[in-house]
């Protein structure tokens, strides 16, 4: 995953059955919070840190399609509305 934390933040990801799921998922989960005021937070783990980075963010409607190429990995870039950069911060527990 790339990223850049202006005040929008463009997250690529390699576009996958599964992870298009999850950003659904996760586009459905925003979409439940934002209706009962709550925001949604992004951790952006560093490997080898003991902090991460915390940032507030509003998610797209729908997933962009992804960067077509020759014989390349399909990569979506989806594009985050950063509300409120928050900073770094322990580590929360990562658990799936």
């Amino acid at each position: 995953m790339r990223q850049d934390t202006g005040g929008t933040w463009t997250v690529t990801v390699n576009y996958t059955a599964e992870t298009e799921q999850q950003w659904k998922d996760a586009i459905t989960a925003y979409n439940t919070a934002k209706a009962s005021s709550l925001n949604t937070w992004f951790e952006v783990i560093i490997p080898n840190q003991d902090k991460a980075f915390f940032v507030v963010a509003e998610l797209p409607q729908n997933i962009p399609m992804p960067e077509l190429g020759q014989n390349e990995l399909l990569t979506v870039e989806i594009g985050l509305s950063i509300v409120e950069y928050k900073g770094t911060d322990a580590k929360v527990a990562f658990t799936l």
